[in-house]
């Protein structure tokens, strides 16, 4: 995999799992990057926000805020968990289709 942006060690890690009820679906992307500040944190679901650590990073700064929309419009949402200095874990909760 490639990166376009952050060092190696931010290499991101993809895992999904159900709640075991059949109907909620998580999908969580962690990465060992250096984290975001609490501060910062509700602030990245925001167009156009752009963090100290990823201002000279490419991109303008709508991604997350466009999928924690887009969540939203499937009934699901977007958060994250981050510690500084240990990375972050982006968490997709959507719920789970049922068979027709």
């Amino acid at each position: 995999m490639t990166r376009r942006n952050g060092p190696p060690s931010a290499i991101p890690w993809l895992s999904m799992r159900d709640d075991g009820s059949a109907r909620w679906g998580e999908v969580r992307v962690t990465d060992t990057g250096p984290g975001i500040p609490e501060a910062e944190r509700a602030a990245v679901f925001e167009p156009y926000f752009r963090s100290a650590e990823t201002a000279r990073a490419p991109g303008v700064g709508l991604g997350l805020a466009i999928s924690h929309a887009l969540a939203a419009r499937m009934g699901g949402e977007l958060t994250v968990e981050s510690e500084v200095g240990a990375g972050s874990t982006f968490i997709l909760t959507l719920p789970v289709a049922r068979p027709r």
